[in-house]
């Protein structure tokens, strides 16, 4: 993966975004763990606007370009949206959009703080918790997979008799199938129940359960602290 220091854009490419002065001006927000940046770069530049590049770590060639290559920080999105309303005082912001999950709660942040079209705040929110989003869809009657939800320090073997097999365990906050694990067998569940509880290293996971390949299954919460496994 490439380190979103403006990521390993070209330089002729980031002097190009340097140089133009059109009318629309985009901010880019990119994870530091992306790949994508260069591709982002060149679709900016194709549609000719003028690129702003935010990151959660300094940028080795900031100082050469201070208004093209920020830092933001991230896990802050209050502090995030503080400082682009700053910045957009003396360069308005178009647009923002952000790079892989791990930038979308600020970027809904920063797209509030300057009044831009984006997706709200406790919508970005609930889409980094899985069980959240789950329960959130399911008050508001969208269709979607059922779940259930089973404590990290829940027995494995008690947790499997209610489960409805094949299905998959899902971390409740990671994403890209990080920790993602499939589990046909109650058998197969408590093994997988161990090896999610591994890796996720006490963090809370969310699950649903169906008929596999069907996404139907049954619901069930037990609180914050728990471990989602989906089908």
């Amino acid at each position: 993966m490439y380190t979103a220091t403006a990521g390993r854009v070209p330089r002729d490419k980031l002097c190009f975004a340097a140089a133009m002065a059109p009318s629309q001006r985009l901010l880019l927000l990119i994870p530091t763990t992306t790949y994508r940046t260069e591709d982002f770069v060149d679709a900016a530049r194709s549609l000719d606007v003028d690129l702003v590049i935010a990151s959660d770590r300094p940028n080795v060639m900031a100082t050469e370009f201070p208004d093209h290559l920020l830092t933001l920080p991230f896990a802050d999105p209050a502090a995030a949206a503080r400082e682009m309303r700053r910045y957009a005082a003396r360069r308005p912001i178009d647009a923002v959009v952000p790079v892989d999950d791990a930038t979308t709660v600020v970027a809904s942040a920063v797209g509030e703080a300057l009044g831009l079209r984006v997706n709200p705040l406790a919508a970005a929110q609930a889409t980094r918790d899985k069980q959240v989003m789950r329960e959130l869809l399911a008050a508001a009657g969208v269709p979607s997979p059922p779940f259930i939800a089973v404590r990290v320090d829940e027995d494995p073997a008690a947790a499997a008799r209610r489960v409805a097999y094949p299905c998959v365990l899902k971390p409740r906050v990671l994403s890209a199938s990080r920790g993602v694990i499939r589990a046909d067998t109650p058998s197969w569940w408590r093994a997988s129940c161990r090896a999610s509880r591994s890796r996720s290293r006490g963090c809370s996971r969310t699950a649903s359960s169906a008929p596999w390949p069907s996404s139907t299954s049954r619901t069930r919460s037990t609180g914050p602290s728990s471990r989602r496994r989906s089908t």
